[in-house]
Formats: structure tokens, C-alpha cells, sequence
């Protein structure tokens, strides 16, 4: 991700309930990072975000943290420190699940009223960029 996000969405029960009260709700807080400035490595989304399902790249480190993950993709001396809600959007990435897919769950995770469609598929797009997810392709099972 090109920045890290002070707030993040807590694993507990007593700091999610905050989260909610000071952001209401991860699509507040998408929207106000967004806003801010911290997604500023985004570029267009594809054409059919449903056509394709993003797969975890090969070889790709993790290391899990009480606030996300570390992720440092193969060949690269530099690792990524993923929030909780950009790390529920990179366990998602499993070359079965299409983009909105990926919003769905990540709505019914979080209990959203609506899909985040387009800051999964910001997410995902930064993944790309950063070496996280292979090419993505029609899925066949």
C-alpha cells in the first residue's frame, strides 16, 4: 500500500465498536483516507474488475502482526506492512473469487450495507503494483 493508515480497524470487539464511532463504519474510513490522501499510488481500475480473480503471488513472505500483516513479495528486500482491512483483502486474493467477489466478503466480514467495490479494487490495484498478485485471469477450477 503507498501509505500507512494510522487508524486501523482493531481485532477486538471494544476497538472495532470505537473504530465505528469515530469513522462510522470501514467505508467511512476508506472514504477519508481516500480523501486524504493516503491511496495516492491509484491509477484507473480495469475495465471489467468482475472478469478477472486476483491470486496471491508465489513466494510471496508473510508474517502476521497483532494489526494485519507484513507481506514482502518474492525477490524484493522491501516488505509491506498491510492493515487489518487491507490484509482481509489480500487473504481474499485466492484465484477464486472475481473483484466483487472480494468486495461481497469483504462487506459481509465487516458487516457493510453496501460492496466497497471500488477501494477493493483500489487495493487490489496497488497489490499489482506492488508484486503482491500475479496477472490476473479468468479462474478454472
Amino acid at each position: 500500500m503507498s501509505g500507512t493508515c494510522a487508524t486501523d480497524l482493531p481485532a477486538d470487539e471494544t476497538g472495532q465498536a470505537g473504530f465505528v464511532t469515530a469513522w462510522g463504519g470501514v467505508d467511512g474510513y476508506l472514504a477519508r483516507m481516500t480523501a486524504d490522501g493516503a491511496f495516492t499510488s491509484i491509477e484507473a481500475a480495469p475495465a471489467d474488475p468482475g472478469g478477472t480473480r486476483p491470486r496471491q503471488a508465489a513466494g510471496t513472505a508473510v508474517t502476521e502482526l497483532d494489526e494485519g500483516l507484513l507481506v514482502r513479495p518474492a525477490g524484493s528486500e522491501t516488505a509491506l506492512r498491510l492493515n487489518n482491512t487491507a490484509a482481509a483483502i489480500w487473504e481474499l486474493c485466492d484465484g477464486q473469487r472475481t473483484v466483487p467477489q472480494v468486495a461481497a466478503a469483504l462487506a459481509d466480514a465487516f458487516g457493510l450495507d453496501h460492496q466497497p467495490l471500488t477501494e477493493a479494487t483500489a487495493t487490489i490495484i496497488e497489490f499489482h503494483q506492488a508484486g503482491l498478485l500475479t496477472e490476473s485471469g479468468t479462474y478454472s477450477p
